[in-house]
């Protein structure tokens, strides 16, 4: 083995792999360099290098209502959205973790499904249902997609935590007297909270960069904030989107260091 690892060939391949991964980092963190450089120029489009430098922008994204009010509609579905997720999403992963019947591989796949369609396909979906329901273009079809998108998300996260909580702590505290109910209040929930976070974390994240089946369902009173950001950068070329797109890059980026603080990005993939 140690011949092999010596080789010219071996050598080439890791030399090789390394370029592959600082390729296809620089042309993942290019675009966003670009967009963050963009939103500070004193042109008046977007120009890469800028056309000299200001923060005069920034001062007018912070005078569009239609941006703001937008913002704050997507911030309290947010909110409501992880709500109703993360008690969904917990209820679901204790069923299938520690339930003991058949089909519980079924409900797992069936959780988690949503995960591998894509979102045009399920807003494409969406459309005739929430139409024949009478939904269509209101808050609440929007609330539903939302839930829709996240809710394996969530599950995904609370699944890997609670498999890796030990039920003998849980059964120790019903021993001493407390009910099922406190014993999983008590015990279970402290234990899973950095799941519970991390789901909260992906559903804000989710909420934040969804605009495909919000086209599909959504209406003029229910304009999110990735929905208006997408049609103002088809109608206009002005850095007031750069502005919006580096506050959501900064979001996001704050979002995902929390997370990777609290339980690592090398566990979310993981059981342990």
């Amino acid at each position: 083995m140690m011949v092999l690892s010596r080789s010219p060939a071996a050598r080439a391949a890791r030399i090789l792999a390394r370029c592959a991964f600082y390729v296809g980092m620089i042309f993942l963190i290019l675009p966003i360099v670009v967009v963050v450089i963009s939103s500070f120029t004193a042109g008046d489009v977007v120009s890469f290098p800028p056309q000299g430098w200001s923060t005069r922008w920034y001062g007018i994204a912070a005078g569009r209502q239609d941006f703001l009010s937008s913002l704050w509609l997507t911030l309290v579905l947010a909110v409501v959205v992880t709500f109703i997720s993360l008690v969904l999403g917990l209820i679901t992963a204790l069923t299938i973790v520690r339930g003991r019947y058949r089909g519980r591989g079924a409900l797992s796949v069936a959780a988690l499904a949503p995960l591998f369609v894509p979102n045009v396909v399920i807003g494409f979906a969406a459309l005739p249902v929430m139409a024949a329901i009478g939904l269509l273009g209101s808050i609440w079809a929007v609330l539903i997609a939302y839930v829709i998108i996240v809710f394996p998300m969530i599950v995904r996260a609370l699944i890997g935590t609670i498999e890796s909580l030990n039920s003998s702590t849980e059964e120790a505290a019903r021993v001493f007297g407390a009910t099922p109910l406190r014993a999983f209040l008590t015990v279970t929930l402290p234990l899973a909270a950095r799941g519970i976070f991390a789901g909260a974390i992906f559903s804000f994240v989710a909420v934040l960069d969804e605009a495909v089946i919000i086209a599909f369902i959504g209406g003029t009173n229910t304009v999110t904030f990735p929905m208006r950001l997408f049609s103002y950068i088809a109608e206009t070329y002005d850095p007031v989107a750069s502005v919006f797109a580096t506050l959501m890059i900064v979001a996001t980026t704050a979002l995902m260091l929390v997370l990777d603080r609290l339980i690592g990005f090398e566990r979310l993939g993981s059981n342990r």
